[in-house]
């Protein structure tokens, strides 16, 4: 089921702008022109709303009574008006909003689009906020919290290194520094020790007088830093940017790791996942199957480029139904290999008769045409032996496996 938004809005061009954006976030939206259209679309909405986007100047609410009137009703809101003066600003930022946006350029809108993708996100993304003051603790975990951040807490660095521990999935600290048993400085200078910046975003936060402190947190390995007190708005501005340059980051690597066509790892990525496994476990046996569509060529010349390429995509989607707890890839071409792990070999030669079998009996179904296509999988096994040695050994036996008539798998010379 779709986040439902609500949009209270009385200017026709904002309101369709709002409402196609809310659509390309993925949100099912209302769209109210008045506060007593508002209160009936929530009065009789079977589902409640995620979030709303309320303007401060309505027909029947002129001083920003919507949003005080979403903020009643539990509705998450972001406040956006024309009317740009420091008077209404502060008006809006008393109240508990997600965010406040002034209608005053494109820009403005380009913003709303991120917050709308965002706030969908951010209850997978787990943030550990870290102060001995109690009243501080809650008050920037309400903030996230209305953000739909899952929010975690601990009272001082050693309390955050046990939570990161427990939690090493945390994407973003927020760290004051004036703490008992470790300060802010030094509990940042631990995390980067198991934690890069490219996994990890910190914020140091701190009240102190020192102009050096926000150079010292940044040269220890903080991303950000703000001082106390801070308005709210820059507040989620700082957190946005870091947790957006930390997805950057994230889509980047996932790139540079994953084969464009089939959405599998690649060859790279596999020789750095494999060898790791291999380094934390070397006395356990380290199985690797390597694999090649048969007259794949063929398919090519007969059907076209594009006939082969969902061929390629039809055999990734079954080899990550057979083999999705393994390590598996696209090697290059038609070929792809699987490194097995926590299993014997007896099954992980089942396993990988049950996707040669399932292959040659599953038809990939064009436009133009039904093709079917068979593989051929050389395989081997050893206590000893290292990745790529291994590999030789495989490769050898697939090409046994071509020679001796395709459609098999060769486990032995």
């Amino acid at each position: 089921m779709k986040n439902k938004i609500l949009i209270i809005e009385d200017s026709s061009t904002v309101s369709r702008l709002q409402q196609t954006i809310a659509f390309q976030s993925g949100y099912e939206v209302d769209v109210a022109m008045s506060l007593r259209e508002a209160a009936s679309l929530v009065k009789n909405s079977p589902q409640p709303y995620f979030v709303a986007i309320a303007d401060y100047v309505l027909p029947d609410a002129a001083r920003g009574e919507s949003i005080d009137f979403c903020i009643r009703e539990n509705i998450p809101t972001i406040a956006m008006t024309g009317l740009l003066s420091n008077a209404i600003r502060e008006h809006i930022l008393e109240r508990e909003v997600i965010d406040y946006i002034p209608k005053e350029n494109i820009q403005a809108f380009d913003y709303l689009r991120k917050l709308l993708v965002q706030l969908q996100k951010n209850a997978s993304i787990k943030v550990l906020v870290v102060d001995d003051s109690i009243a501080t603790l809650n008050y920037i975990t309400t903030l996230l919290e209305r953000h739909y951040f899952n929010v975690f807490n601990a009272n001082n660095g050693v309390e955050a290194l046990e939570m990161t521990e427990q939690h090493p999935d945390i994407k973003l600290v927020i760290t004051d520094h004036e703490m008992p048993e470790m300060d802010g400085v030094s509990l940042t200078t631990h995390l980067r020790k198991n934690f890069s910046n490219e996994n990890m975003g910190i914020i140091g936060v701190s009240s102190s007088d020192n102009k050096a402190l926000s150079a010292r947190f940044i040269k220890n390995g903080a991303n950000d830093y703000l001082a106390k007190p801070f308005c709210t708005e820059e507040f989620y501005c700082r957190v946005l940017q870091n947790i957006t340059l930390l997805e950057q980051v994230e889509t980047i690597h996932r790139q540079a790791n994953t084969d464009y066509l089939t959405q599998l790892p690649n060859r790279r990525y596999f020789f750095h996942v494999c060898k790791n496994m291999i380094n934390k476990r070397p006395s356990t046996e380290r199985m690797f199957a390597i694999m090649d569509i048969d007259h794949f060529k063929s398919v090519n010349d007969r059907y076209g480029h594009d006939i082969g390429d969902i061929v390629l995509q039809h055999s990734a989607t079954l080899l990550q139904r057979h083999f999705g707890e393994q390590c598996i890839a696209r090697f290059g071409g038609e070929e792809f290999v699987v490194f097995f792990e926590n299993t014997s070999r007896n099954e992980a030669l089942r396993v990988l008769e049950g996707f040669r079998v399932d292959l040659q009996d599953t038809a990939v179904s064009v436009v133009q045409a039904t093709v079917k296509v068979t593989v051929s999988i050389g395989f081997a096994s050893s206590h000893n032996l290292g990745l790529n040695e291994l590999i030789k050994i495989a490769d050898q036996r697939l090409y046994t496996a071509k020679e001796i008539g395709r459609n098999q798998i060769v486990s032995s010379d």
